[in-house]
């Protein structure tokens, strides 16, 4: 008998794709080493534990990320991601890009509060077309407390982000990931890489059991064998 699938999608920005040290600075003809490599991110981390946990479902986990993509992104590419791909699992890993202070923008967010509401909501009817899905909405990670001495008011931004992002959970088909809960802006390296901002190896582990935890527990699936 041939296994039954489990297929997950991925839709986020860079914080789920591998990195470099230095991004901006990366030489490839010089550097081998990276600060995330593909097998240090959460999505593979994710596949390698649900096939071991589930070997009767052939697991796949399709990353669609792209660096600097934000919810107006996701929305775009919504048909590909829910619709075509119609994985049973969509995860979201977005807000950081919408919600940082830019400097180019005279200090203002790519994606303001009110548009970036108005999306999630619209991300949720898109859900409810497709009720085989479940969505599991990453938090953003806090940032630290250095960076809110350069960025004031910054930790609060991303809370009220994090806030829409939760609020539109129902813990039934819509399931949300509370990053803020384990990263503390006072010691925010145990997870993030230096630039305060993207994960380091131990905040990949830390989002792979997150999300195992929610797909075992809140989602549906059976107990592992």
């Amino acid at each position: 008998m041939e296994p039954k699938s489990m297929l997950l999608v991925l839709a986020g920005n860079s914080l789920s794709l591998p990195r470099p040290h230095q991004i901006k600075a990366f030489d490839p003809a010089t550097e081998r080493g990276l600060a995330i490599s593909y097998t240090d991110t959460y999505g593979y981390l994710l596949n390698l534990a649900l096939a071991r946990q589930y070997p009767e479902y052939a697991v796949s986990v399709q990353n669609r990320s792209q660096r600097g993509y934000s919810i107006l992104d996701v929305l775009h590419q919504i048909e590909d991601h829910l619709y075509y791909f119609q994985p049973d699992y969509l995860i979201l890993h977005i807000g950081i890009v919408d919600c940082w202070y830019r400097a180019e923008l005279e200090g203002r967010s790519y994606v303001n509060i009110q548009t970036f509401t108005k999306s999630c909501l619209k991300l949720v009817e898109h859900m409810r077309r497709r009720p085989e899905t479940n969505l599991l909405v990453i938090g953003i990670a806090p940032t630290s407390c250095k960076m809110e001495e350069r960025y004031p008011g910054i930790l609060q931004q991303i809370a009220d982000y994090n806030h829409v992002l939760s609020c539109i959970a129902d813990h039934h088909q819509i399931h949300y990931v509370d990053l803020a809960s384990h990263i503390s802006p006072h010691d925010p390296q145990q997870y993030l890489l230096p630039d305060d901002q993207h994960l380091n190896k131990e905040g990949n582990k830390l989002v792979c059991q997150q999300l195992l935890q929610v797909i075992r527990s809140g989602a549906g699936m059976p107990k592992p064998v």
